[in-house]
């Protein structure tokens, strides 16, 4: 699909540009041969004007067919009254052309000879308007100029459309890799978004089956089954709003709203929220955070964000271990940082923290209840605030995401 893309935004380009140099290039040839037109007219406006100075007959030995231009001077009965000294043919060739040139009734034009060669024309009436010069120039140079343009220009079009082309080529495969790997990634998301639902719905769907299958049994008798379905019903709720925060964030919708509030005061609230965890699981919650730091942004979404990361260090640090929320004032820019002394992250695994649903052990992430697409839906919030977010891990030392 993207191969035969590329090929059509390639042939579109290479049209669209051939059409523009054939424009330009029919340009420079009309153009050419009109400027030329206009010197040949203009030398046979001189020549004409200088008919009088020239001898009446070519010399003998002369070799005519070197020469380029001739006029000659024709009275109203049609009789040659001068010819001038070079021509290139007898006399009587010389009154077939002076004869066509009159009876056409232009005072310019061109004349046809039978070896396809051509003689441009002017009449000039005399000032006794009894008699008329009729000068011939040969379009040999005229023609020459123009078939060297036109090669050139023909070569040099061939040539262009060629780097068009190949550089259509690169450009178009250069601008369709993002798309692909935007194409290859949704494709992916779709695909790990319906095994991710299919697996809830699954487990929903065996504990109905149990459920039905005993419809005398009470409820505080089915709790277990009941309880199952809760959960998982849950977990796919939050699956289902990370995806759809996602699709929205993918679609370019605008989800953020920007005002100024106070970052450390989100911060200490945010964390007396997690203190209940912490407690259940024994775990030291600590705190360094600036006071009196203002950040424009959206609030709930950085909340979201510092939730998120919470969370994650809540979930995969062990009993009787220890997290820690920090906030410094850099001036123009605040840095949050959570670290805990947690499981830790192997270094290969860093690179692809940030991707959707991806998971560094798939079995202990579902057991605490991940979707696998909080730490992507942070990283999107924060490159929307012109931020970065990354992280520093060791494992069985702990984490730090800055």
């Amino acid at each position: 699909m993207f191969n035969s893309l590329k090929l059509k935004l390639t042939f579109i380009n290479v049209g669209i540009t051939g059409l523009i140099i054939l424009f330009l290039t029919s340009g420079i040839y009309i153009i050419t041969r009109h400027n030329l037109e206009i010197q040949t007219r203009q030398l046979m406006l001189m020549i004409a004007s200088d008919s009088e100075t020239e001898a009446l007959y070519p010399t003998e030995g002369e070799e005519r067919n070197r020469l380029n231009y001739f006029y000659v001077v024709i009275n109203n009965s049609g009789k040659f009254t001068k010819i001038s000294a070079r021509v290139p043919m007898p006399p009587e060739q010389i009154q077939i052309l002076a004869d066509t040139a009159l009876n056409s009734g232009k005072p310019t034009g061109r004349l046809w000879l039978q070896d396809n060669k051509s003689l441009s024309f002017l009449i000039s009436p005399e000032k006794n308007r009894t008699e008329a010069t009729i000068v011939f120039v040969s379009d040999d140079y005229e023609n020459k100029v123009l078939e060297e343009l036109l090669t050139a220009l023909i070569i040099s079009s061939l040539f262009g459309l060629t780097l068009v082309f190949l550089s259509s080529l690169y450009v178009a495969e250069k601008a369709l890799r993002p798309i692909k790997k935007s194409w290859e990634r949704q494709k992916n998301f779709v695909a790990d978004a319906s095994h991710e639902l299919r697996t809830p719905l699954s487990v929903i769907q065996t504990n109905l089956e149990v459920v039905l299958d005993n419809p005398h049994q009470s409820v505080e008798n089915q709790e277990k089954w009941l309880d199952n379905i809760k959960k998982e019903t849950e977990r796919m709720a939050d699956l289902v709003n990370d995806l759809l925060f996602l699709a929205r964030a993918d679609s370019q919708q605008k989800i953020l709203l920007f005002k100024e509030f106070d970052l450390d005061s989100l911060l200490v609230r945010t964390l007396k929220t997690f203190e209940p965890l912490a407690v259940n699981k024994n775990i030291t919650l600590k705190s360094s955070i600036y006071s009196q730091v203002k950040l424009w942004g959206d609030e709930s979404r950085i909340q979201q964000v510092v939730v998120i990361l919470l969370d994650n260090a809540i979930k995969y640090t062990p009993q009787t271990g220890e997290i820690t929320l920090e906030l410094k004032d850099a001036g123009n820019s605040v840095e949050i940082t959570v670290s805990d002394t947690g499981q830790g992250i192997d270094e290969k695994h860093l690179d692809k923290i940030f991707e959707r649903f991806y998971r560094v052990d798939d079995a202990r992430s579902k057991k605490s209840g991940g979707t696998g697409l909080g730490l992507a839906i942070a990283q999107w919030i924060i490159k929307e605030h012109h931020g970065t977010i990354k992280i520093e891990s060791l494992p069985e030392k702990g984490s730090r995401f800055i």
